[in-house]
């Protein structure tokens, strides 16, 4: 008992430290070391040669790591969640090696409890589930043998492991089916929701504050996910393109922004905010789930009208970007309403604003490029042409003579984007995206480079689209006085990159739980919590009028519902006669035993034994702990006739290894039914059960 609570101890521990190790933002080397140590210190013996002179080093640490805690927060951990983290994990392994008291182990608990909150908070990833159901249920048998080794010392008697295991597995479900009812009905707020803190989010190169000639090579190789959409039940229609951010300044290959000012989005409603006016165009909605990204940026397609979002405040910058102002770091849900009718074209943000002065200066800025550079843009002027046309003949020129290519272009000139134009030409989207606005900069046509995802691939699974990291993408956006920011996109088609065959099978069904894990756990806002309420108070109100209809019909067949009761009541009160109980055990008894009986195997007389034994305590005929088989029998043969012979049978199969015939296997099931009954009868007489202890002669 000791021992495996001791395993399971450790156990414990290993399952709370790889639950913080899985969320991925612990060193690798801290992990290791961490795991390793876990069972080395928590398993040593107090013989041990090393253990006295680890307890003093490791004392010595604990005093200098109050010292080191400051260091690792401001320098080396950019979280003080990080920080914390790694001053658990070094007291964990300083009680387990001052493991000696029952102090320690309270302490070593509370720690392994505060250390599932800390993972909580530092991840939204769906294989939390796993050590999370595997903290309650190790924890509540580790809890379950303390008990019961308290109970053992006090000498009030030990419970077996198989005993603990099960208790604790219906404990543990018990804490599991509580936790979530209280999940589901504890109240959100209206506005936001759990803030995390300890959650880094992904960090996409290329969508964040710059982006450099480049960057989309390693990130189409991606194929993590970065959000999933739900359309609505209207239509299935998905737009082509999920507008990010937008660059106006290019340097030294590489896109900045010159201005980061935000102004407030209109709000229609509550969580409700307006990008573009309202008129009769039908709209189609859709959900986006968006994984934990370090940055604020709302994805939105082309014409949106509408976004709902549990925010207070929704912002959108100069670039027509739309911002929450706080970076998902716990995931991201909203639902944008946007017109499919509309030219894919459009601008994802509706109203067309004068482009003057230092904005317009923005657009037009030009590096200083060569001459061969300058000839080439000359190509496209020509007299009386527009601006969307000039765009539209440069789209086309570079979609036709340039090829797609993951490959990034060598070096040779001085600028990257000359290196694409004019050695490689080839290259991936950005190089495209920046060649065209380059070229109509230098026509004097205002434009900039626009990033964020293309259409994802169709889960059928779960009847939703997936975009992954290979979907990124930037395309062009250019002025126009009477449309506003148009949108070019010069890349040629890239080769799709999707699972085919098994994988895929595999890959839908995972992506649709990870749905069901964001849309009902990470993002389980109070409009979700409506729905969900709102389908139990459903149910419940079918069952309500499904059991009255049943309770109706009931009433109009009273006389037959009667006595099929009387009969119930009849066969009840039959059963607790003694001849109908004697009959049961004539019929149930010997086929139990008659397997082990017909063996001459010595373990099948031990089974046989024990399971008589195990009969006869539960109906208060207890033996008594160094009691042999044969003095317990004589010590019932009075009360119990047929004892005595029973175990002479028992000892012949036991230890003389003899097979016993046909007429001693009917006699031998013919007294175990005999010993049953007079047990039985002794009950019945003595009113309710009774322990009988036997001793030692």
């Amino acid at each position: 008992m000791l021992r495996s609570s001791r395993w399971l101890r450790i156990l414990w521990c290993e399952v709370t430290s790889l639950a913080v190790i899985l969320t991925g933002d612990i060193p690798l080397w801290i992990s290791v070391s961490v795991l390793v140590l876990i069972p080395v210190f928590g398993l040593a013996s107090e013989k041990s040669s090393w253990l006295g002179p680890a307890r003093t080093v490791s004392s010595i640490l604990a005093v200098c790591y109050l010292l080191f805690f400051p260091f690792d927060w401001l320098l080396l951990s950019d979280r003080l969640i990080f920080a914390v983290v790694h001053l658990m994990f070094y007291l964990k392994l300083h009680l387990l090696l001052h493991f000696r008291n029952e102090r320690e182990r309270k302490r070593l608990y509370v720690l392994c409890l505060f250390e599932m909150l800390a993972t909580a908070s530092m991840t939204v990833n769906a294989i939390f589930i796993f050590p999370l159901i595997s903290f309650v249920l190790v924890g509540a048998l580790v809890l379950i043998l303390d008990v019961a080794g308290s109970r053992q010392q006090s000498r009030i008697g030990a419970v077996p492991l198989k005993r603990a295991s099960a208790t604790a597995l219906v404990v543990g479900c018990a804490v599991l089916v509580l936790a979530g009812g209280i999940f589901v009905v504890l109240p959100r707020p209206i506005y936001g929701g759990f803030r995390l803190a300890g959650v880094r989010g992904i960090t996409t190169t290329g969508l964040a504050d710059a982006v450099s000639l480049g960057d989309f090579g390693e990130i189409k190789l991606s194929q993590e996910v970065v959000m999933r959409l739900v359309a609505g039940e209207e239509t299935h229609v998905s737009p082509p393109r999920w507008r990010g951010s937008a660059y106006d300044r290019y340097l030294n290959g590489g896109w900045r922004r010159t201005v980061s000012s935000v102004a407030l989005l209109p709000q229609r409603g509550p969580g409700e905010f307006l990008l573009d006016s309202l008129s009769n165009d039908p709209t189609v909605a859709s959900e986006v789930l968006l994984d934990p990204l370090d940055t604020d940026v709302l994805f939105i397609p082309p014409s949106s009208v509408e976004l709902s979002i549990s925010l207070h405040s929704v912002f959108i910058d100069p670039y027509l970007t739309v911002r929450t102002g706080r970076r998902a770091r716990a995931g991201r849900r909203y639902t944008v309403r946007w017109r499919p009718g509309s030219p894919t074209s459009s601008s994802s943000v509706g109203g067309v604003e004068p482009l003057e002065g230092w904005a317009r200066r923005r657009n037009l800025q030009f590096p200083d490029l060569s001459d061969e550079f300058h000839e080439l843009s000359r190509r496209f002027a020509v007299e009386g042409r527009s601006r969307l046309e000039t765009a539209a003949v440069v789209e086309a020129f570079l979609e036709e003579q340039y090829s797609y290519s993951l490959v990034t272009p060598s070096r040779g000139r001085g600028d990257q984007v000359e290196d694409f134009l004019f050695d490689a030409r080839a290259g991936h989207c950005e190089y495209f995206a920046t060649a065209m606005v380059l070229l109509l900069r230098s026509r004097g046509i205002p434009s900039r480079l626009v990033t964020g995802f293309l259409r994802g691939e169709k889960n059928e699974v779960g009847d939703f689209e997936v975009i992954r990291k290979s979907n990124a993408h930037a395309w062009v956006e250019v002025y126009d006085e009477q449309r506003g920011w148009v949108t070019f996109d010069p890349t040629p088609s890239a080769p799709l990159t999707g699972s085919e065959g098994a994988l895929s099978f595999f890959i839908q069904r995972f992506d649709s739980l990870r749905l069901l894990w964001d849309m009902y756990v990470v993002a389980f806002d109070y409009e979700r919590q409506r729905g969900v309420l709102g389908g139990v108070t459903a149910g419940v109100e079918t069952l309500v009028v499904t059991g009255t209809r049943w309770f109706g019909t009931a009433r109009r067949r009273a006389g037959h519902l009667a006595g099929l009761g009387a009969v119930v009541l009849i066969l009840l009160l039959l059963s607790r006669t003694r001849r109908v109980r004697k009959w049961w055990v004539s019929l149930r008894w010997p086929w139990r035993f008659r397997r082990h009986l017909s063996s001459t195997r010595p373990e099948s007389a031990v089974r046989f034994y024990g399971d008589l034994l195990r009969r006869l305590e539960r109906l208060g005929f207890v033996k008594q702990v160094g009691a042999t088989p044969a003095e317990y029998a004589r010590s019932l043969e009075e009360r119990l006739p047929g004892m005595s012979e029973l175990t002479k049978l028992y000892y012949r199969v036991r230890y003389g290894g003899v097979e016993l015939c046909r007429e001693e296997q009917i006699r031998a099931e013919r007294l175990v039914a005999a010993v049953r009954l007079a047990a039985l009868s002794m009950v019945d007489l003595a009113g309710g059960a009774r322990r009988i202890e036997v001793t030692s002669e």
